[in-house]
């Protein structure tokens, strides 16, 4: 039989493994999108929509990858990086679509060095939201 001693210990250890838990971010995927802890984000029309548990939308979001970074920050309670990430999803979101008409002015040999320049440029600025973007995923233990 377990000594007084020995199930303070134990009771210490689940307190501290539950403490642990509530502040790790736990992503699940769904049938309908993604389960980060508490917060669901979902695909609705064009958009991702990241809502509460009561299902009060929160926040929209162009790319998955961002809405998913802004619940494990609400996770965190790391509420002064959320307005970055919504100006990152939408300067993210101009980018590729910049992108990509170059790319289509390039293919169609319009004004060729002209979008080639620009396609550079974007690419170089795209590189340099990724890594802003993987930055941030470490700060919440997404990576």
């Amino acid at each position: 039989m377990a000594t007084n001693k020995q199930l303070h210990k134990i009771q210490s250890f689940v307190e501290d493994q539950v403490k642990a838990t509530k502040n790790s971010v736990v992503l699940i995927t769904t049938k309908n999108g993604y389960k980060v802890n508490n917060f669901n984000i979902h695909l609705k029309g064009t958009y991702w929509a990241l809502t509460d548990s009561l299902g009060s939308e929160i926040s929209r979001f162009q790319n998955v990858r961002m809405a998913i970074l802004a619940a494990a920050l609400h996770v965190k309670k790391k509420f002064g990086l959320l307005a970055m990430v919504e100006q990152t999803d939408s300067k993210l979101f101009t980018l590729k679509h910049d992108k990509y008409l170059f790319e289509h002015k390039i293919s169609n040999k319009y004004n060729k060095e002209v979008y080639e320049d620009r396609l550079s440029r974007t690419t170089f600025e795209l590189d340099s939201v990724y890594k802003q973007i993987s930055e941030l995923e470490k700060s919440v233990g997404l990576q």
